[in-house]
This record gives C-alpha cells, sequence and structure tokens, in this order.
C-alpha cells in the first residue's frame, strides 16, 4: 500500500525473503483481459499482473532500516522536535489515546473518548438545523441573538460543543478526522 488505491499484488520470495512484488493476476486492476476467476492457482502462478513504481516500491519500506517498528511517544518534559522518544507497548499508547491525560508534562490532552461527545443523532440533528439558520442570517445582530437563543434552548448540552459561543464549529466529534490511506 504504498499509496492509496490498493491494487491487490502478488509477492515473490527469495531464500525466504521477499524480492518483488507484481499485480495479482487475478486482479481486474492488474491484468487485462481478466482470467476466469475459476481459474485454478497452479495455472496462474508464472502470470504477473502490471503494478506501478509504487506498488513495486513496497519492498523499500519493509526492509528500510529506519522505519518504525514500536510505538513511539514524545518523551515527557521535551518539546516537538527534540527528536526524543520514549518506546510503548501497544496496550499502553491505545489506552493514552483513547483516555487521554497528562501525557507530555504539560498538562490535560483529551483523549478520542472526550472527543466522541455528542452520541444522540437526533440531538445533533436539532442542533444542526438551529446551527442552520445561524449560517443563514445575514444580519450580525440577529445572526449573535440566534447564537443566545441556542445557548438557551441547548443549555444542558453545551458540553459537547467545540465552543459554545461558535455553535457554527458543531460538536467535539468534529475536531476527528480520519483519513485513511492503508486501512
Amino acid at each position: 500500500l504504498q499509496c492509496n488505491t490498493g491494487c491487490s499484488i502478488k509477492g515473490k520470495l527469495l531464500d525466504g525473503m521477499a524480492a518483488k512484488i507484481d499485480g495479482n493476476p487475478y486482479s481486474p486492476w492488474t491484468l487485462w483481459p481478466h482470467p476466469a476467476y475459476a481459474t485454478p492457482i497452479k495455472d496462474m502462478a508464472t502470470v504477473e499482473g502490471a503494478i506501478c513504481p509504487k506498488g513495486q516500491a513496497g519492498l523499500q519500506a519493509v526492509y528500510d532500516p529506519y522505519r518504525i517498528m514500536q510505538v513511539l511517544k514524545r518523551k515527557p518534559g521535551t518539546k516537538r522536535g527534540d527528536g526524543q522518544w520514549l518506546t510503548l507497548p501497544f496496550e499502553q499508547a491505545i489506552d493514552e489515546i483513547v483516555n487521554g491525560g497528562d501525557l507530555f508534562g504539560e498538562g490535560p490532552v483529551e483523549g478520542f473518548k472526550d472527543v466522541y461527545a455528542l452520541h444522540d443523532p437526533e440531538l445533533a440533528a436539532e442542533m444542526a438545523a438551529e446551527v442552520k439558520k445561524i449560517w443563514d442570517e445575514k444580519d450580525p445582530d440577529k445572526k449573535k441573538a440566534l447564537v443566545e437563543e441556542f445557548k438557551v434552548t441547548f443549555k444542558d448540552h453545551l458540553d459537547v460543543l467545540i465552543d459554545p459561543d461558535h455553535p457554527d464549529l458543531g460538536p467535539k466529534n468534529n475536531q476527528f478526522s480520519l483519513v485513511w490511506g492503508r486501512m
């Protein structure tokens, strides 16, 4: 997965080590004309599908001596860019990512469980409808009044917002983005 297209691959081994990456001949992205999917593997063993140079470069990532192989965390008390790291067990990393805490000696950091604040889809829809009214209002004074009205209407739920004075920013959930390329 050197790119996010995710072409199917076939690896060739030499003395137990990956030596070459080719396209999987059963994939419609890597071979044309397509073979019948029921074609036995033994008949396809010598057939290579095409794959771009990014995919072929996967071997460089696998055998790169500088690739990260353990979970690393910035050492508490150091600044970003200092290049000082601690190795963490995977379970501890998951716990810190989910639960947050004073992770770097700089004060509390919210975890993902804190960011996932708004769980109720009906409440989310109600808030979104009111926010749309704020967005649609052109008069600054009326817009300010709508924000105050929003704060009164949703007074019991202001803790789920990024900033209650700016409900148009939405819930804390909006602070999380999953951008995948290798999922």
